[in-house]
């Protein structure tokens, strides 16, 4: 079952954003048999630039339905929140980054809005071991520093092609020197 909180004719059932000071829009998959009795695992699904929270669902429901379907994952609970800087996938803007820069607080959207909201409204186990970040490009960089960061909630990151430089440095910035 996917949940879309967006706008639908004259209803709008986005998400309010305190970080953002606006309304965004939410797609939130339940797993299949859910069971609102039940405590579910939560990932946060980062969509890449020149993406919004469609993305999820054009490409990535279905394989997550199969896998949890065929016992091949447990059920999760995902949620896929829009992190494009105007509120729609285009290829003309720039890119969120799910960071707190001028173009806005989507750090602080995402890690306080959507994952206050997410926990409560759904049955979400509240360990971090039940909990990850999945990234897609520039998303998928955004959940390494996340998961980093908020390592206090995040047991789990998923980063695919993300934008990472993974080289070492020294104190004086060589790289090529010898690891210590």
């Amino acid at each position: 079952q996917l949940l879309s909180f967006s706008r639908q004719g004259l209803r709008d059932h986005r998400l309010w954003s305190p970080a953002l000071g606006q309304r965004r829009d939410l797609l939130v998959y339940l797993p299949p048999n859910y069971d609102p009795k039940k405590q579910y695992p939560l990932a946060l699904f980062l969509h890449g630039a020149a993406q919004d929270e469609q993305f999820f669902l054009q490409a990535i429901v279905a394989p997550f339905d199969k896998a949890i379907a065929r016992g091949e994952m447990p059920p999760v609970i995902i949620a896929a929140p829009d992190g494009s800087i105007h509120g729609r996938a285009t290829m003309f803007d720039l890119a969120s980054f799910w960071a707190d820069t001028k173009a806005g607080a989507f750090e602080r959207y995402l890690m306080v809005d959507v994952w206050d909201f997410l926990h409560q409204t759904f049955p979400i186990k509240p360990s971090r071991d039940h909990h990850a970040v999945i990234g897609v490009s520039m998303g998928g960089s955004a959940s390494m520093r996340l998961g980093i960061q908020y390592r206090h909630r995040i047991k789990m990151v998923v980063s695919v092609m993300p934008l990472l430089n993974l080289r070492y440095a020294d104190c004086r910035g060589n790289y090529r020197s010898k690891f210590d």
